[in-house]
């Protein structure tokens, strides 16, 4: 694939950003941020809204995004990476603002199949009106990807439900290691679906991982932490 190399700091300057990538034509190379900062994007998506794809990943590192005004009618948003399957390195988001009405906003992946690698959040605010919203990362499928030595701080979350201050759903199969949030509210709106007992409710939210699924094989979880408050009346 591509390898795309910034050579220098990039100021958006607020005009509307068209991400790199669609769902039919994905971005499947490298981008490498080579240490750069890109501020005041704004727009629909983050970075790159589709990346990677079966055996042709994408790989994003050292890329910072800053200032960000990201507001979606869909599902799959983030500030680096809305959609994919790869692995991104030396990443941050700082003073964030992503807001999508759909499923699966996170602050550094919307949805993915990726490892995420020495990447932060901090200073932002995530939120999502449908299920799978996180600090870094809303949905991480399953299979055997690592989010290691990642930290959100000071960033508040807000989604529906599967609501984590790292991650909104993490699939089976995956670890989660070294990593930390400090700071920052989680919280989900109640529930209002079909199971009864659980009307009005805040359900699946966690201060760290919203909710885990292991129906085929387990999860790893190991020296982590979380300092986040929980918003509402958890149930």
């Amino acid at each position: 694939g591509k390898t795309i190399t910034l050579g220098t700091n990039i100021d958006l300057l607020n005009k509307e950003w068209v991400p790199i990538g669609t769902n039919s034509n994905r971005f499947q190379g490298t981008f490498d941020g080579n240490q750069k900062t890109i501020s005041n994007l704004e727009g629909e998506n983050g970075l790159i809204a589709y990346g990677g794809k079966g055996d042709w990943p994408v790989t994003i590192k050292g890329v910072t995004i800053e200032n960000a005004n990201i507001n979606s009618d869909g599902s799959c948003v983030a500030a680096i990476l809305g959609n994919g399957v790869g692995e991104i390195q030396d990443c941050h988001v700082i003073n964030a603002i992503v807001n999508g009405s759909g499923n699966y906003i996170g602050g550094i992946v919307g949805q993915g199949y990726v490892d995420i690698a020495k990447s932060t959040v901090l200073d932002s605010e995530i939120v999502g009106t449908g299920i799978s919203v996180g600090g870094l990362i809303g949905f991480q499928g399953e299979g055997n990807q690592k989010i290691s030595e990642c930290k959100v701080s000071n960033t508040d979350v807000t989604g529906y439900f599967r609501t984590g201050g790292l991650v909104g759903l993490l699939h089976y199969g995956n670890t989660v290691e070294d990593s930390s949030v400090s700071g920052g509210i989680v919280t989900s709106t109640p529930y209002n679906g079909s199971a009864a007992d659980l009307k009005g409710k805040i359900i699946k939210t966690g201060g760290f991982i919203g909710d885990v699924h292991t129906t085929n094989a387990i999860v790893t979880i190991k020296d982590c932490s979380t300092t986040a408050s929980l918003g509402g009346d958890s149930q």
